[in-house]
């Protein structure tokens, strides 16, 4: 989509059916057509095709960030579970100890009857 100002009074629709026609025409097919057609065609085209380009940057920039993050993110992962791994396993069989008792009688601790 065109947002450039120099295009803001031409419709969409001739903007269209300029870049295709663009899209369609060899160099020798420019020459057959009229000087402002041939300059507003060309115009269309180069504002189209640097959108295009700068989409494809920014798609392939994401991707290549988008790797190394998860790339970084599973050594990470691996070196803490690796010192710290005890620790993290440890906390979780606590974690799933106090729920399966405040599972079978919630108020158990409360009263003292269950284990502190």
């Amino acid at each position: 989509m065109l947002t450039d100002p120099m295009f803001a009074s031409v419709s969409l629709h001739q903007i269209t059916r300029l870049r295709r026609q663009g899209e369609r025409y060899f160099i020798d097919g420019l020459r057959d057509i009229s000087s402002d057609r041939r300059l507003a065609i060309l115009a269309v085209c180069a504002v189209e095709w640097r959108a295009a380009i700068a989409n494809a940057v920014v798609e392939n920039h994401d991707r290549i960030v988008g790797k190394i993050w998860r790339d970084a993110k599973r050594s990470c992962d691996k070196r803490w579970s690796q010192k710290f791994g005890l620790v993290v396993k440890v906390d979780c069989m606590m974690k799933e100890v106090i729920q399966n008792e405040e599972t079978k009688e919630p108020f158990a601790r409360i009263r003292g009857e269950g284990s502190a």
